[in-house]
C-alpha cells in the first residue's frame, strides 16, 4: 500500500503541475491578448485616421484640380485682360454646376476683380484683400480655410498663366483664380456617409477628450491662409470589430478556464484507472509473484513499451504514406494541368477546323463569306501543327534524342527572314519592325544548328507580337567581345527581341521559361498557346552552348536577349552561301508522277497543281511508282511520300537515281523531324516539304526548277 500511495502522490503532483502550466499560459495568453487588443485597436485608429485624411484630400483635390485646369488657359488670360462678362457667364459660371462648388472669383493681374459668381447669389465674396493677391503672386498656388458669415469655407486659389506655362512658374501672372465651397450641414453629412462617422467641427483648435477606448477618431487642423490653424475637424465611429474581438476573446478565456477545471477532474480519473491501477498490479507481481494478477495484467491498459513501438511503426508508415500521397496528388494535379491545357489548345483549332468545314458543306454561302471561313480553316489548322511540333520538340528534349546539326549559316539571311516572315503580320497589327544587323553579309556567318536558331527567332518575335498591341517590336543581333581577362572566354553573338507590350511582374520572371507556364498563369487567359515555346527556345540555346535572359517591366515591355557562340575564325574566313544553281525548265507542259497512298492527299495535290499546265499521274504504292518511271521517261516532276506502303520513299528515290540523275524529286512526308529533311537530300531528293503542305509553299518550290507560266 505504501508504494501504492508513493505512485499516486507522484501522478497526483504532475496533475497539479500540469494545471499550474496550463494556468499560467492562461496568464500569459491573458497579457498577450490585451497587448494584441491595443495592437489590433492602435492599427484600426490608424487606418481610421488614414481613411479621414484620404477623404478630405480627396475633397480639397477636386478643387485644386480645377483651379490647376483653368489657370493656365490661354482663352481665360486673353478674357481676364478684356473683361469680357458674356464670355465668363458662359465659361466660367458654368463651373459652379459642373464641378459642385458654391463660388468664384477671378481678378485681373492689377488686382481688380473682374468676374464673380456664386450658388447664394446673397453671398459676401469681400473676404480676398489685396495682401492675400499680393502673396499669392509669390506663391502661384495656395489651399487654404476661411471662416466667413455664412460658415466655414475651403478656398484653392491659382495665378492665371497662359497654356505654355503650366507650372506657373515660367511666366508673371496675368490675373487670380479663386474657387471655394462650404463646408455646410449637406457637405458635413456627405462627410459623415461617407466614412460612417460622427462628425464635430469647431472653430477652435481643441474639441475635447474622447474617453471612450473602443471609439476610433481622426482629426485634421483646418489652416488659414497663412497656415494659421483656424478650425479642427474629428470623425468618430465605434470600432465595432474591437468590440466583437474583445467579446470573442473574453468567451475564449472561460471556455479555457473551464477545460482546465475539466481537465484536472478528467485527469485525476484517468491516471488512476490507467496507470495507477496498473502500476500497482505490476508491483503486487514483482511482490508476490502471483501468476493470476498476470492475467488480469494482460486485459488492463498496459504494455506501454509495446504500444510505444506499434505507434513508431505507425507513424512511420503514415509518413510514408502522406509522402506518397503528396507526389500523387501532385503528379495528378500536373497531369490535369497539362492535359486541360492541350485539350483546350487542340480542341481550339479543332473547333474552328471541323465548325467551319460542316458549315461549308450544309449551306450555300457567297465567295467572300467562303473565304473568310476558308482563312478560319487554314488559321486554326496551323495553329494546331504549331502546338503539335511544339509537343514533338519537348518529348524530343527530354527524351533526348533532340540533335544538333551544325552547318555553315548565315546570321544576317536569318534574321533578314524572319523580318520578312512577320513584316506583314505587324504592318496589319499596326506595329513597327525593325531590325539591327551588326556584320556585312559576308562576315555574318556561325557555324551553329540553322533550323535551331530560326525557330529560337521566330518563337520569340512571335511572343512580342502576340503581348504587343501598340508600339513596336526592335530586334537584330551585336557582337559581343571577348572578355581579355578570361582566357575561357570567346566572342559571340548577342540576339535581341525587345517589344512595348504588356510586360510581366517581377514575381513572374523567373516562372517564364517553365513548361506549360500558362496552366497557372490567369493573366495569359487571353492568350493563345501551349506554354511551350520559351522553354523550347531556352532547350534550344542551352544546345547551341549560349544563353538566354529577360528583363521586363508591366505596361512597358520586355526584352529577350540570347547568345550563341562566335567562332574568331570567322572574323578573317569569308563562307559564302550556296546559291541555286537549277536550270529552271522551259517546258509549257509538266508531266507530274504524284506517289502518295493516301487518298485524301492526293485529291489535295491535285486541287494545288490545277493552276499549273501539266499531266497528272497518281500511283498509291511503292511497286506502281517504281513500275510507271521505268515506263515512262518523259516525267518531269515526282512528288514522292516518304511513307509508302512496301519499299519506302528514300528506297524509291534511290532507286531512280539509279537511271537518271535529272529528274526533279520533291520529297513530302507528315514526319516533319529536323533530320528528315537531310535524309530525303541524302538520298537523292532534290527538295522536301512537310504535311500539312500549303500550296503557296509548294508552287514555290516548284518554281525553283520549272518556269509556271
Amino acid at each position: 500500500m505504501k508504494q501504492k500511495s508513493g505512485i499516486y502522490i507522484q501522478i497526483r503532483r504532475i496533475a497539479a503541475f500540469s494545471i499550474f502550466v496550463f494556468v499560467l499560459i492562461l496568464f500569459i495568453l491573458y497579457f498577450f491578448k490585451r497587448k494584441q487588443e491595443k495592437i489590433i485597436l492602435a492599427a484600426a485608429r490608424e487606418q481610421f485616421n488614414h481613411e479621414v485624411q484620404s477623404l478630405l484630400n480627396l475633397s480639397n483635390t477636386q478643387l485644386k484640380n480645377v483651379v490647376y485646369d483653368y489657370t493656365f488657359w490661354d482663352e481665360l488670360v486673353e478674357k481676364v485682360g478684356s473683361k469680357d462678362s458674356l464670355w465668363f457667364q458662359e465659361n466660367i459660371t458654368s463651373i459652379l454646376n459642373s464641378f459642385h462648388v458654391d463660388f468664384v472669383v477671378i481678378f485681373d493681374k492689377r488686382q481688380k476683380l473682374v468676374h464673380r459668381a456664386s450658388i447664394n447669389p446673397n453671398a459676401q465674396l469681400n473676404f480676398f484683400s489685396d495682401s492675400m493677391l499680393t502673396d499669392l503672386h509669390k506663391k502661384r498656388l495656395n489651399d487654404f480655410y476661411i471662416i466667413s458669415a455664412e460658415g466655414l469655407l475651403e478656398v484653392s486659389a491659382g495665378t492665371i498663366h497662359g497654356i505654355s506655362d503650366p507650372t506657373h512658374k515660367k511666366t508673371m501672372p496675368e490675373g487670380y483664380f479663386f474657387l471655394g465651397k462650404y463646408w455646410d450641414t449637406e457637405q458635413l453629412k456627405k462627410f459623415e456617409f461617407q466614412s460612417s462617422a460622427k462628425i464635430q467641427l469647431s472653430h477652435k483648435s481643441n474639441l475635447g477628450k474622447i474617453e471612450s477606448s473602443s471609439i476610433l477618431v481622426g482629426e485634421r487642423v483646418l489652416l488659414g491662409w497663412k497656415g494659421q490653424p483656424i478650425a479642427k475637424i474629428r470623425f468618430a465611429k465605434e470600432d465595432h470589430a474591437y468590440e466583437l474581438y474583445h467579446e470573442i476573446s473574453r468567451t475564449m478565456f472561460v471556455i479555457i478556464v473551464l477545460s482546465i477545471i475539466l481537465f484536472g477532474l478528467i485527469f485525476h480519473f484517468f491516471s488512476i484507472k490507467l496507470i495507477s491501477k496498473p502500476l500497482s498490479i505490476v508491483t503486487k507481481i514483482f511482490e508476490n509473484n502471483d501468476n493470476e494478477l498476470i492475467e488480469t495484467l494482460k486485459k488492463a491498459p498496459g504494455e506501454y513499451s509495446a504500444i510505444a513501438v506499434l505507434f513508431d511503426e505507425h507513424f512511420k508508415q503514415k509518413e510514408e504514406l502522406l509522402i506518397s500521397r503528396n507526389k500523387a496528388e501532385e503528379s495528378e494535379r500536373l497531369k490535369s494541368a497539362f492535359l486541360a491545357n492541350m485539350s483546350h489548345e487542340i480542341r481550339t483549332p479543332m473547333n474552328g477546323i471541323l465548325g467551319f468545314t460542316e458549315l461549308l458543306r450544309i449551306s450555300p454561302y457567297s465567295e467572300e463569306t467562303q473565304d473568310k471561313y476558308l482563312n478560319i480553316i487554314e488559321k486554326s489548322g496551323r495553329r494546331l501543327l504549331a502546338i503539335i511540333n511544339d509537343l514533338i520538340d519537348l518529348s524530343k528534349i527530354e527524351s533526348g534524342l533532340m540533335k544538333i546539326n551544325r552547318s555553315i549559316t548565315n546570321v544576317n539571311s536569318c534574321v533578314d527572314y524572319v523580318y520578312s516572315f512577320f513584316k506583314l503580320e505587324c504592318d496589319k497589327k499596326g506595329l513597327k519592325l525593325n531590325l539591327t544587323k551588326s556584320l556585312l553579309d559576308n562576315y555574318s556567318n556561325v557555324f551553329t544548328d540553322k533550323e535551331k536558331l530560326y525557330a529560337s527567332l521566330i518563337n520569340l518575335v512571335k511572343n512580342a507580337i502576340k503581348f504587343t498591341n501598340v508600339g513596336e517590336i526592335d530586334f537584330g543581333y551585336t557582337i559581343r567581345q571577348a572578355d581579355k581577362t578570361n582566357l575561357q572566354s570567346k566572342a559571340s553573338f548577342l540576339f535581341f527581341v525587345k517589344d512595348t507590350g504588356i510586360g510581366i511582374v517581377e514575381e513572374k520572371l523567373d516562372k517564364v521559361f517553365d513548361r506549360f507556364v500558362q496552366i497557372e498563369n490567369h493573366t495569359s487567359a487571353n492568350y493563345e498557346g501551349s506554354g511551350l515555346g520559351l522553354s523550347i527556345t531556352k532547350a534550344y540555346i542551352n544546345m547551341l552552348g549560349g544563353d538566354i535572359w529577360l528583363e521586363s517591366e508591366p505596361e512597358i515591355g520586355t526584352q529577350f536577349f540570347f547568345t550563341i557562340p562566335y567562332s574568331d575564325d570567322n572574323y578573317t574566313e569569308i563562307i559564302h552561301i550556296d546559291k541555286e544553281t537549277n536550270i529552271k525548265s522551259h517546258k509549257k507542259k509538266l508531266k507530274i508522277l504524284i506517289a502518295e497512298d493516301d487518298e485524301t492527299s492526293n485529291d489535295l495535290l491535285q486541287k494545288i497543281l490545277i493552276g499549273i499546265d501539266s499531266e497528272i499521274v497518281i500511283t498509291t504504292n511503292s511497286k506502281e511508282a517504281i513500275d510507271y518511271f521505268k515506263n515512262h521517261k518523259n516525267i518531269d516532276l515526282i512528288l514522292l511520300d516518304i511513307r509508302m506502303p512496301g519499299i519506302d520513299g528514300l528506297a524509291i528515290t534511290k532507286e531512280i537515281r539509279k537511271t537518271d540523275k535529272n529528274i526533279i524529286i520533291i520529297a513530302q512526308t507528315a514526319f516533319a523531324f529536323e533530320n528528315d529533311r537531310e535524309k530525303a537530300i541524302l538520298a537523292g531528293c532534290n527538295d522536301y516539304i512537310a504535311k500539312p503542305i500549303v500550296r503557296d509553299d509548294l508552287i514555290e518550290i516548284i518554281g525553283k526548277y520549272f518556269e509556271l507560266g
